[in-house]
């Protein structure tokens, strides 16, 4: 396996195998696919029409990523599919992802939505496919902050590019870059009247926030926060300055 993202996701070598059938009306059927690999199970039925219309449904289970099942639809020219994943995690707790895509212009039109340990969250955006890869996100929202921007794939995989981001009372930007293979992230905001989501939400009145964000197996997160007027439980604080440095689990 030459690509490395994928070699990541097999964990090793692969084996497929399956059935296929020719009808008298052109139609090719394919049965019973089979993938194995140390990491990623998959089984799917599909076929083609004469007139070039596909259909084609899997079911998947991966060690790092869970359940997942997929249905494609359409042509190869205009290529449609929903994707439902259990648990993905993502380094955030991601559960419930379903994500749709269509194809559109040397791309894909994408929608997605799930829940995390940080609330709901949404994307609507456009993938280019032409070298390199990229994604114009028209439109994205987690943990009640919303997201817009162009990102572009680099050499090592991970996405570069800048971020806007305001909602919630937070106002800034978010830079994207490769850390090795892992995808990395750089934040400078400041927040007015926020609240910051998860189990225990903490409302702050106002804060200054640098932080760096590394997505690996379990996520990295070093912040440096200065605020006031915060709120955590039945604690109060008029001023503090944070650092933090937590690692998180998938």
């Amino acid at each position: 396996i030459l690509n490395d993202g994928l070699a990541r996701a097999l964990g090793g070598d692969a084996s497929l195998s399956g059935g296929y059938a020719y009808a008298a009306n052109g139609a090719i059927a394919v049965r019973d696919l089979n993938l194995k690999a140390p990491k990623l199970t998959m089984k799917g039925d599909g076929g083609l029409s004469k007139s070039g219309a596909l259909s084609f449904k899997a079911s998947a289970e991966s060690a790092d990523y869970g359940p997942a099942d997929l249905t494609l639809s359409g042509t190869f020219d205009h290529l449609q599919g929903a994707l439902h994943a259990a648990r993905p995690g993502l380094g955030v707790g991601v559960v419930d992802l379903a994500a749709t895509f269509e194809g559109v212009n040397g791309g894909y039109a994408v929608k997605a939505a799930g829940g995390s340990d940080y609330g709901p969250f949404s994307a609507d955006a456009r993938i280019g496919l032409d070298a390199p890869l990229s994604v114009d996100i028209h439109h994205a929202e987690f943990a009640g902050i919303g997201m817009a921007g162009k990102l572009t794939q680099s050499p090592a995989g991970p996405f570069t590019g800048t971020l806007a981001l305001s909602g919630a009372g937070l106002n800034g930007s978010a830079q994207l870059s490769a850390a090795g293979a892992d995808q990395a992230a750089a934040l400078h905001a400041v927040g007015n009247a926020f609240t910051v989501p998860g189990p225990t939400p903490v409302r702050i009145g106002r804060a200054l926030i640098d932080a760096s964000l590394v997505l690996r197996d379990q996520a990295k997160i070093d912040a440096d926060v200065q605020m006031a007027n915060v709120q955590y439980n039945d604690m109060t604080l008029a001023t503090g300055r944070a650092k933090i440095a937590l690692v998180g689990q998938n």
